[in-house]
Parts: structure tokens; sequence; C-alpha cells
């Protein structure tokens, strides 16, 4: 009985091991497959998004051995750690995207501003047409000045939605939205304290002298530090004390109208 050449010949199998040929194509696969690790390891999928600060981090690592960019990250807040949205190239049509995605961290907040400012917007219409049957106001100067607070809270939602929506794109975009939604913000609240006041003491108008009225007095109070203050918001380092100037500018206001408007 003829027998198996293997078992002839125990040593085929190191003889093939040893053939310079198949060594040649294992080391070429090999190769290949460590090729496709590494692409793995920093290919990139140009509708994907990193939501964990972990795993960007674990990501960027990977890329620098490869020579390649660090994928930068924005955070509004140094604390937060999740729900970021990193990309290679974030742009402002990947930030619109984003808008509809549930893991980032603003996804709740970008639609909560954009139903608020639909609907502000909705309500500064009719402002405009004069709609009775809404506001039912007689008086024409009643809707210029529920126009204007409307309108500042309008704007100052549309500005701090755009804020929540494009920050990611760069620093130099979060700066920029950033330094916008300060200033609308004070607007909004200047102009809401303007109406305040002419609500409140435009029926009973209090006289601190012949032709003046304590009304008038602050609707230029409200104005002067409205200018001061948006002067001073474009500096950062002042913006701390933009809060407190206005924190005491509507609690020495409130104080006023509730001990003297308020018993009228």
């Amino acid at each position: 009985m003829a027998s198996n050449d293997n078992e002839d010949n125990p040593n085929n199998m190191d003889d093939d091991a040893q053939d310079p040929l198949i060594n040649e194509r294992s080391a070429e696969m090999i190769a290949v497959d460590l090729d496709q690790i590494d692409n793995q390891s920093v290919q990139w999928d140009e509708d994907r998004f990193v939501w964990d600060l972990s795993e960007l981090d674990s990501l960027n690592k990977r890329r620098s051995k490869e020579g390649l960019p660090k994928i930068e990250i924005i955070k509004k807040h140094d604390e937060v750690n999740l729900g970021i949205r990193a990309h290679t190239d974030m742009t402002a049509g990947k930030c619109l995207k984003s808008i509809f995605m549930p893991h980032q961290n603003e996804f709740i907040f970008i639609w909560v501003y954009l139903i608020f400012a639909i609907v502000l917007y909705v309500y500064l219409a009719l402002l405009v047409v004069e709609d009775e049957n809404v506001y039912g106001f007689k008086n024409e100067e009643n809707y210029r000045w529920m126009m204007l607070a409307t309108g500042a809270a309008a704007l100052s939602v549309t500005v701090s939605l755009l804020q929540l929506i494009f920050y990611s794109v760069g620093r130099r975009t979060q700066k920029a939205l950033d330094d916008l939604d300060w200033n609308f913000k004070l607007f909004a609240i200047y102009s809401l304290v303007l109406v305040f006041v002419v609500a409140e003491m435009s029926l009973y108008p209090v006289k601190i002298a012949p032709q003046f009225t304590l009304m008038m007095f602050f609707l230029i109070l409200t104005a002067s530090v409205f200018l001061l203050v948006i002067i001073l918001v474009q500096f950062d380092s002042l913006r701390t004390a933009v809060w407190w100037i206005t924190f005491f500018f509507l609690l020495t206001l409130f104080t006023v109208d509730f001990l003297y408007a308020s018993p009228q």
C-alpha cells in the first residue's frame, strides 16, 4: 500500500513554509490587512459626527500617529463631554444637518428656541396688521410699543438660535456669534424695560418737576444705561460688569415702581 506523501516526507510543510514565494505572498497579505486596519482607524465618513469626547481623543491619537491633523472640537462649555459636534471639515451645511440629529448636546435647546422664534414672529405679524382679535388694543401707540417688545424678543431668540446651530463651525464663528448674542440679549432686555416703564407709568404720571415726570426720567435713564452697556459689552473683560450694571439698574427701577408708581 502506497504511503501518503506527507507521511513519507513529514518535512513537506516546513519546506512549503520556507518557500520564498509563499512567504512573500503571506507578507503582502499581512501588510494589506494592517493597512486596512490603519485606514479604518483614520478613515472618515463625511456624514459622521463624533459625539463623545473620549472617542474623539482616541481617534485623534490614532490620527496623530498617521501624521494626520487632529479633529478640532469647539464646546460652549468646558465640562461638556457628550453630545459634542466634531468633524474633520465642519461647515455651516453640516451644522444645519445636525439640527435633525438628536445625539448632539444642543438638540433640545435648538428646537425650543426655533419654536419660540416662530411663535414670536407670528405675534409680531399680528401686531403689524393690528389684529384687534388677538390684542384688542384701541390705541395705535400701544401696538407700536408691543411691536418693540415682541420684535426685540424675536431677534434675541433668533440670534441665540443661530449661535446654537453654527457655533461649532470654528472659533472665529463662535466668537462672532457670541458677541452678537450678547448685544441682542441686551437690546431685548432694555427694549422690554422701555415698554415696562411706559405701561406702568403712563396712565398715572408721577411728576418730579412741572414738565418732567418719573416716566420721562426712567425712559432717558434706560436709554442712557443701554448706551453704556452696549459699549462696555464689546470688551470681553467687562461683560461681568455689564450684567451687574443691568442687575442694579433693574433692581432700582422695580423698587421705585413699587414704591411710587404702583400705589397710583
